[in-house]
């Protein structure tokens, strides 16, 4: 029985071969793992497969963030205007829900823009490039 790795000529019942020491009867390529080359394709194979529906809930989630946050405003707004014309009316629940909607701009605001970011790494991670529409700095 010859090796499939260097060719020499082994016993009939050798398990190794007493040249290099490759498996009989076992090719080079049966043995070998996977390389990271064909990990990372297996990766971008998935990723490709789950991109789409991943790019579409983050961008939901992304919108409706913005949503919430844009809707906080206003009545941020209306209150500074009316506490400025009457600044005797103020209460601590005025005050109290003025700070709860400070923190929930906040937290929108920052998911927002947490959210742009990740769309954007994600993308490059499975396009190889930035999303069109996140090239920006500021862009919405």
């Amino acid at each position: 029985m010859f090796c499939s790795e260097c060719g020499t000529e082994n016993q009939d019942n050798a398990n190794y071969c007493i040249s290099c020491g490759q498996k009989i009867g076992v090719s080079t390529e049966v043995q070998k793992t996977t390389t990271p080359v064909e990990n990372n394709q297996n990766q971008n194979k998935i990723w490709k497969s789950v991109g789409p529906f991943m790019f579409g809930s983050l961008r939901f989630v992304r919108g409706f963030c913005g949503l919430l946050f844009a809707l906080q405003i206003p009545p941020i707004l209306s209150a500074a205007i009316s506490w400025s014309q009457q600044p005797d009316a103020v209460t601590g629940v005025m005050v109290a829900i003025l700070l709860v909607k400070v923190i929930a701009i906040i937290v929108f605001g920052g998911l927002f823009f947490l959210l742009r970011n990740l769309i954007n790494r994600l993308h490059i991670k499975i396009n190889g490039i930035p999303h069109p529409a996140l090239v920006k700095r500021w862009s919405l």
